[in-house]
C-alpha cells in the first residue's frame, strides 16, 4: 500500500486573537508493506536418512528476501533459493539434508520453514514426516 503523511501546525496560541496562521506539509508518497509472503507447496519427504525439503514462497507486493528452516526445533539455518539469489516476488527452494546421528532413532520429524520479504514481514509453515514410512504425514 502507498502511504502519505501530512501534518498541520497552527500558531494561534502565540498570536493575538484572529491573527493565527496554519502551515502544513505532506510527505512524498512511499510504500508501506505489512503483508507477509505466502507459502505454496511445502513438502518434506524422507529418503532413507535424508530429508528432502521443497517449497515455494510468493509475495504480492515485494521480493522474497530470505528463507530459513529448522528440523525438530534446532537452530534456524539459511536456505538459498533454486536460482541462488533472492531477487523476485516468487522463489522456489529445494534442499536435501542428512539427519544428524543423534536423531536417527526418531521416526517422526517436524520441519519448520520461515520466509521474509524485503520489508521483513515473515510467514512460517511446518510439515511432519515419518522416517519409517518415507512420506509426509501432514503440513500447515
Amino acid at each position: 500500500a502507498y502511504t502519505v503523511f501530512s501534518g498541520t501546525k497552527p500558531d494561534a496560541p502565540s498570536q493575538s486573537p484572529g491573527q493565527g496562521l496554519k502551515a502544513g506539509k505532506e510527505s512524498a508518497r512511499f510504500e508501506l508493506d505489512t503483508t507477509p509472503p505466502q507459502f505454496q507447496k511445502l513438502t518434506v519427504i524422507a529418503e532413507g536418512q535424508t530429508l528432502r525439503i521443497a517449497f515455494e514462497a510468493a509475495d504480492r507486493f515485494s521480493n522474497i528476501q530470505r528463507a530459513e528452516f529448522s528440523v525438530d526445533g534446532s537452530d534456524w539455518q539459511f536456505v538459498a533459493p533454486v536460482g541462488e539469489i533472492s531477487d523476485s516476488p516468487v522463489e522456489k527452494y529445494e534442499l536435501r539434508m542428512d539427519m544428524p546421528l543423534g536423531s536417527r532413532g526418531q521416526t517422526l520429524h517436524t520441519v519448520l520453514v520461515r520466509v521474509y520479504d524485503d520489508y521483513d514481514n515473515v510467514t512460517s509453515g511446518q510439515a511432519a514426516v515419518s522416517m519409517s514410512a518415507g512420506a509426509p504425514i501432514g503440513k500447515r
